[in-house]
């Protein structure tokens, strides 16, 4: 399969994948930040954005869901550089996922744009990111240990 077919797969599947994920997000965003008996599939000042309109709001919320999926997805394309070290490609997977959410977060309305917010988005995103990579650090070094054990037994 040529690179950019590949990369088409990938943007694709990680743009329905965003979708999904974003409404996941906003339906348990309802039950923890709510009473949890009311839904409101985007914040209320987005939909304000729209004139009130909420299946509007929520369209365009998908898209953005989808934008957001979408940069993930090639973003983990970085991965595939092994001539990088771990630290390069972890910090630029970071800075290449932090920008579209945060923007993503001020255009709907997720955090007001005032400095507090901003430092709070800022910290859980970066924890959320490093309790995801210590996981995936450890997951990937048992592979690793499986694998030579198997080679050594070979040997």
């Amino acid at each position: 399969m040529s690179k950019t077919k590949r990369l088409l797969m990938l943007g694709s599947f990680g743009f329905f994948s965003g979708i999904g994920i974003g409404h996941l997000f906003s339906i348990l965003a309802a039950v923890l930040f709510i009473d949890g008996t009311n839904y409101g599939p985007v914040v209320p000042s987005f939909t304000t954005m729209f004139g009130g309109n909420e299946l509007l709001a929520t369209f365009i919320a998908a898209l953005v869901y989808g934008i957001i999926g979408m940069s993930f997805a090639l973003a983990s394309e970085v991965w595939n550089k092994e001539e990088w070290s771990l630290l390069k490609r972890s910090a630029i997977y970071y800075f290449v996922t932090i920008i579209p959410m945060f923007l993503a977060g001020v255009f709907l309305r997720w955090f007001p744009l005032k400095i507090g917010a901003v430092l709070l988005f800022i910290l859980m995103f970066t924890v959320i990111y490093a309790v995801v990579w210590v996981l995936n650090y450890f997951v990937i070094r048992q592979q690793i240990k499986a694998i030579n054990a198997k080679l050594s037994e070979k040997k």
